[in-house]
């Protein structure tokens, strides 16, 4: 049946779900047909099954389209059997892992949801110590792995990290900027210096 609320849909369900946003239905019947989309999108049942229920519950994707996304931050959790903590503290974050953070962010949006969640994520053993993955086949399947991600868990550390990247972004701007301009100060001096010498 269709869900309550964001919760449990997945990553890849709401990523499906947000291209339908785009179809403007022109009438009662497409509207209906937009509304049996969704439903197969977020039950991954056959068309002949949707096709069967009540127009009373395909009404209830109306109403989690109303839904607001979930914003309480879960730090650990499971994906496919594996475990992981949210990172939420960006000092922790090497420049590697930020920039390819920012990629992520930047190429696709949305469509890196997946991405950006596992880059922000650090695996974890049983015990609850980190874990390093280094095989790059292993860091493909779990990344893909992520698209199954439910938004209870994803969409928090998101909004969280993009929030926080902005701000981030504009603090090392701001560093960068003065760290120029003192460099710029002091090669000036430099040439002063070797300009006063010259003679």
């Amino acid at each position: 049946m269709i869900p309550k609320s964001w919760d449990n849909v997945t990553i890849d369900q709401y990523v499906a779900i947000k291209k339908t946003e785009a179809i403007v239905p022109k009438d009662k019947l497409e509207e209906h047909d937009l509304r049996v989309q969704r439903a197969c999108i977020l039950t991954d049942l056959d068309l002949d099954v949707i096709n069967a229920w009540s127009f009373e519950e395909l009404l209830k994707v109306d109403k989690l389209m109303e839904t607001d996304l979930p914003t309480r931050v879960i730090k650990r959790f499971k994906v496919n059997g594996n475990r992981y903590r949210f990172k939420e503290n960006p000092k922790k974050y090497s420049g590697g892992e930020y920039s390819a953070i920012m990629n992520a962010c930047k190429d696709g949006g949305l469509n890196n949801l997946h991405r950006l969640c596992y880059l922000i994520s650090q695996p974890k053993n049983v015990l609850g110590f980190n874990k390093k993955v280094t095989d790059p086949e292993d860091i493909e399947k779990r990344i893909e792995d992520f698209k199954q991600l439910p938004l209870k868990v994803a969409n928090p550390m998101a909004v969280f990290f993009w929030t926080l990247s902005e701000v981030l972004t504009d603090a090392i701007l701001d560093y960068s900027t003065k760290k120029m301009m003192k460099i710029t100060e002091q090669v000036q001096k430099e040439i002063s210096y070797l300009e006063g010498t010259d003679g």
